[in-house]
């Protein structure tokens, strides 16, 4: 069997579907960044049959390419055969709609737990996303650029090796990026790690969505110098540097 990264190609086009609960595909147009978090969150599925692989490969085709139009292989070249099958039987299917089955497969084949994760990160980024129309094309901009180096940071997180403090303190900026402030009643006494996590969201207080989530970045960031997102520290930097006094 193939693991699903090495049937992966590179998205040329971003995908405009977001997901209701339970993994149904529903349009959303200001998400272009879903069917990439995808991509991504398939690298870490290992155990599919050979048919949802398959099946997965066809539509991640279909969706950044369209129809097959390719040459058929030989069927000496079983892989090469059986991945143009795959592209083939996906049909007349349209991009945007392949990109749909694609991620609600995806969320499928990664389970409820991951499926959740998601979905969660998918609606609370719509709802920051969304600005409002008094927010200039330049706002809306640094917004999906803040939204999509979060994704990358969240994902970075997931393999990172950090001090309990650290995973702590990433815990409490998730919470707050995707959730808003602590509405959430305290933890029974005896729940000592659910009273700490809700120690540590609480104690974010009304810190903004977005800011949360740039704290978070920053906060990958120190436990994974090579994750490549925007440097929001050389941009605080800029904001606080004081004008040079007139002589």
């Amino acid at each position: 069997p193939y693991p699903l990264c090495a049937l992966a190609v590179s998205a040329l086009d971003l995908g405009c579907h977001s997901v209701r609960k339970g993994g149904v595909p529903k349009p959303v147009y200001n998400m272009p960044s879903e069917f990439v978090r995808a991509q991504e969150l398939a690298k870490e599925i290992d155990n599919a049959p050979s048919e949802q692989r398959l099946r997965l490969y066809g539509l991640l085709q279909q969706a950044t390419h369209g129809q097959n139009t390719a040459p058929i292989p030989p069927t000496s070249e079983v892989v090469s055969r059986a991945r143009w099958e795959a592209w083939k039987r996906v049909g007349i299917m349209t991009m945007d709609e392949a990109k749909g089955q694609y991620v609600k497969l995806v969320l499928q084949l990664a389970g409820r737990r991951r499926a959740e994760e998601f979905n969660a990160e998918t609606e609370a980024l719509i709802a920051s996303g969304q600005g409002g129309d008094d927010q200039t094309e330049e706002d809306k901009a640094a917004t999906e650029q803040i939204n999509l180096d979060f994704l990358k940071a969240v994902d970075a997180a997931r393999r990172a090796t950090m001090e309990p403090e650290q995973r702590m303190r990433m815990y409490a900026l998730h919470k707050q990026a995707t959730a808003g402030p602590c509405d959430e009643e305290s933890p029974a006494p005896n729940d000592i790690m659910g009273t700490a996590r809700w120690n540590a969201w609480s104690a974010l207080g009304q810190m903004p969505r977005e800011e949360a989530r740039i704290e978070y970045i920053k906060l990958v960031k120190t436990v994974n110098p090579s994750l490549a997102v925007e440097s929001y520290e050389d941009e605080e930097a800029e904001e606080e540097q004081p004008e040079p006094e007139e002589s």
